[in-house]
């Protein structure tokens, strides 16, 4: 369990996303923090994270100790299950509070110099020097005597929030409603809490009152279709979350004609195109469980992601810098281009990683030291060598790989350069933003190095370099093995490390090296299971991540003609399926579970035990038909006709 870090990362990734604002908007509206706001950001998650930690461990124990009870191959107890649900609804909880915590934090930069009462003032700075409990207690002292102004009051409520004392942030949010019940900003802050905690249809009754409202501001209504619609959409209400959306959507069109200069409005237009469109996206996922045909919702979706790239282009050419230090469009781009490739448009997908890159290029010329632009350029590459190279063009495979090889030298660079600062600033302790642009992320460089050496095996791969490929992801195990010694960093690292492992056991497997390929594999399985009871991740890639892995061991087995241990490791890949889709009923799961089910019945039809085989031949059938209605990929139309042709023969004889 690494909450704090995840959270104290998670600031210091928002703290790159500010800039210093250009218009006259409040710092606030212009999307930005200053740094009281930003101290208090880091405060509220440090806060929070203590009370998650304890609930989260005592969870873990119980699900470890459940677990070293179920023998391989058993199914889960119900308890076992409810406890591992719980963990993932514990770990959603705290990173829609790190959302939820932006906001609260943002409300500070509101407050006017003359609504600031010498008591919150003291309250404030007591809480900003880290004294939580001694800020606590002159608040509750002055609430109790009918002292506290509002923002003390909400002030007050925002410390019991982080630290789960929900009934008494509840009575002060409350109470400064009573207080000012022309404070809107007091009923939307009530309305986060209340999303914090759970209480949904509560919250949407106060963001009710503040769009109703011919007292509030424009941006204050906007405010509350914003957050309602997240609401909706968290709910999965989607229809209703798009209809909210596009009303918020309707008031930033005006206020941007209002302001046409104002570049928060166009940000938080982007924001909103985007959640459109994964509106959109997660209607299509949510409707592959039916025969629905869900390009209509795909097609809306990339409309809305498509006008967020847009949004981003124009603000890209009033300033480019912006960019360097938020990668905004190379995120719009690469949305774009992650959708298409889902749905097999692949020069479509080519088009905006093109677009990607030479906008990248062009940023990287500029600032040949900037880590982020090249971390952002091995994404670009190593994706446009993977998708040329479904293509069969081998040369432009060869072109980005040659350019994945010249960024090596630069990363190299970049890397002496935050080993030199950080032995200057041990020296001379100076120079402390200098110091934190290159060094205070190390786990991110040696993340962004190993997804180099990765991209780099990759395309050595595509083009049969076998050797070479295995070469590179050998590196990759090595470095993320050596920062793993330390048993308190494994999680940081452990799915990067099976990762590897995995691409490494297929090589070997290409080469026909089934035994090598097979202690890949083992080592894989081994740190899923290890990081399973400690994820602080939801779970959900690893346990698909622990399905792939059985199915891997399987096909080694089946390759060696032991059928009776791949026959349980199909098993075994079929039954962690089928618990995550429960959580999870989105299409690649399932293609998991028709892929275990298809190689099942295969197995069987080998033992000429027909009536089983054509029982998991047909589930696989069943399963690959729904995929093909959802995603129109024609390999899971070809898979699921091959099925019908060995089910028929399986009949005939």
């Amino acid at each position: 369990m690494r909450l704090l870090k995840l959270l104290f990362f998670l600031a210091f990734i928002f703290r790159l996303s500010t800039a210093q604002s250009q218009t006259n908007t409040p710092l606030y509206l212009a999307g930005e923090l200053n740094g009281q706001a930003l101290k208090i950001f880091d405060l509220l998650c440090k806060t929070c994270s203590k009370p998650y930690i304890e609930k989260a461990n005592a969870l873990n124990k119980q699900v470890e100790t459940l677990e070293t009870a179920v023998k391989p191959g058993e199914p889960k107890n119900d308890t076992l299950k409810k406890l591992e649900q719980a963990q993932y609804l514990l770990t959603q909880q705290v990173r829609k509070l790190y959302d939820d915590l932006n906001r609260r934090a943002e409300a500070y930069t509101l407050i006017k110099p003359e609504q600031e009462s010498p008591l919150f003032l003291s309250a404030l700075d007591t809480f900003l020097n880290g004294h939580v409990q001694a800020a606590m207690n002159i608040l509750e002292t002055a609430h109790y005597q009918r002292l506290a102004d509002v923002h003390a009051v909400l002030l007050l409520a925002d410390i019991y929030t982080l630290q789960f004392e929900n009934t008494k942030a509840a009575a002060c949010f409350e109470s400064a409603i009573r207080m000012d019940t022309t404070d809107y900003n007091s009923l939307y802050a009530y309305a986060i809490f209340l999303k914090i905690t759970g209480n949904f249809d509560q919250a949407q009754v106060n963001l009710e009152k503040i769009q109703k409202s011919s007292a509030a501001t424009d941006w204050q209504i906007a405010q509350a279709n914003d957050l309602s619609g997240q609401i909706y959409q968290e709910t999965k209400s989607l229809d209703r979350a798009a209809q909210v959306y596009q009303q918020y959507l309707a008031m930033l069109q005006r206020l941007i004609r209002l302001n046409p200069e104002d570049r928060f409005y166009k940000h938080c237009l982007a924001d909103l195109y985007y959640r459109l469109g994964y509106t959109y996206k997660e209607q299509a996922y949510l409707e592959s469980n039916s025969m629905i045909d869900t390009r209509v919702y795909i097609d809306t979706a990339l409309i809305f992601f498509k006008k967020r790239a847009q949004v981003w282009e124009a603000l890209f050419r009033i300033d480019p810098e912006y960019e360097v230090r938020n990668s905004s469009l190379f995120i719009a781009y690469e949305t774009v281009s992650n959708l298409y490739f889902l749905y097999s448009d692949m020069d479509s997908s080519i088009q905006y990683y093109l677009k990607n890159a030479e906008m990248l290029e062009m940023l990287h010329r500029k600032h040949p030291d900037n880590m982020l632009l090249a971390d952002n350029l091995v994404n670009v590459y190593s994706c446009l060598a993977a998708e040329y190279s479904e293509q069969q063009r081998a040369e432009k495979v060869i072109e980005y790989n040659r350019k994945l090889v010249n960024i090596d030298v630069i990363i190299n660079r970049i890397l002496e350069k935050v080993d030199s600062a950080k032995v200057n600033y041990v020296q001379r302790s100076e120079n402390m933003e200098t110091i934190r642009s290159y060094y205070n992320n190390r786990y991110r460089q040696e993340s962004f190095r190993g997804s180099f050496y990765e991209a780099i095996a990759r395309t050595y791969k595509d083009v049969n370099q076998l050797d070479s490929a295995a070469f590179y992801y050998t590196k990759k195990i090595n470095l993320y093995k050596n920062r793993i010694s330390n048993d308190s960093l494994f999680n940081e690292y452990a799915s990067s490390l099976a990762n590897a492992y995995s691409d490494l056991g297929n090589v070997y497997k290409i080469q026909g090296k089934l035994d090598t390929a097979l202690e890949c594999a083992f080592e894989e399985l081994r740190i899923y299971k290890k990081v399973l009871p400690q994820s602080l991740k939801g779970s959900r890639l690893d346990k698909s991540g622990l399905a792939r892995c059985y199915g891997k061991i399987g096909d080694l087995y089946q390759m060696q003609g032991k059928l009776d241990s791949a026959l349980n490791y199909f098993s075994r890949a079929a039954q962690t399926t089928v618990e995550l889709l429960y959580e999870y009923p989105q299409g690649s799961n399932k293609s998991i579970l028709a892929e275990s089910y298809a190689k099942t019945g295969a197995i069987y039809a080998l033992w000429d035990q027909k009536e089983k085989a054509i029982q998991y031949d047909e589930k696989a059938i069943e399963l690959y038909k729904q995929l093909f209605v959802a995603f129109a990929w024609e390999k899971y139309k070809e898979h699921y006709e091959d099925l019908e042709r060995e089910v028929n023969r399986l009949k005939s004889n």
